[in-house]
């Protein structure tokens, strides 16, 4: 596969997932092509940041566009962006950081439960939440605030039993409204950026 100019290739390849997605989803082979794409950057040692974030991107609009169709690449999609959200080097760039962290995000948003587990399998949970906390003045759009707002529903939707047993302890549903009202308070302010952008 050629990844010249993949930075290029991945927005007419956004539209034609978003406005194509039920060809996608009837094709396991387009499927596996778009999941080929990103593996295939991540694994590519001559690509940098920026093809990475790109494919994130990718992932981001086939997440969101084909809700429980894509269930078999989710952990391997996990396996991918977790490594590098643990190691501190990786991510010293704050918009690095953040598509990175959107993955999982949207990870979440398509499959809280499963994904939570994933996370608690390798004692990622505290991280993550405070990584996503922490960074939440990097959420610059609209898109970024709404899709941390809307993913955290959905932790707080699931029945206790589902959660991780960190987020069953005292003070957690707190923990998690807290950080929701980061994103809630500041998305007037997104909402105007983008208004006069």
């Amino acid at each position: 596969m050629s990844l010249a100019y993949f930075e290029e290739i991945v927005p007419p390849l956004d539209n034609y997932i978003t406005f194509g997605t039920d060809v996608i989803a009837e094709n396991q082979e387009y499927k596996d092509m778009l999941f080929d794409y990103f593996f295939t950057v991540f694994k590519t040692p001559r690509l940098g940041q920026q093809d990475h974030i790109s494919a994130c991107k990718l992932m981001e609009t086939t997440l969101l566009n084909l809700p429980g169709q894509v269930d078999n690449y989710l952990f391997q999609v996990l396996d991918v962006i977790r490594p590098r959200l643990e190691d501190e080097e990786e991510y010293k760039k704050p918009g690095y950081k953040v598509f990175l962290l959107e993955v999982i995000i949207n990870a979440i948003y398509y499959n809280p439960s499963v994904t939570l587990q994933y996370l608690a399998h390798y004692n990622f949970v505290p991280k993550f939440m405070a990584m996503w906390f922490d960074e939440a003045e990097h959420f610059l759009r609209v898109h970024d605030k709404t899709l941390s707002i809307l993913a955290l529903m959905k932790i707080v939707q699931l029945p206790w039993e589902s959660l991780p047993v960190t987020l069953q302890q005292d003070g957690a549903l707190s923990y998690l409204m807290k950080g929701m009202m980061k994103f809630f308070e500041s998305l007037p302010e997104a909402i105007k950026r983008s208004l006069h952008s």
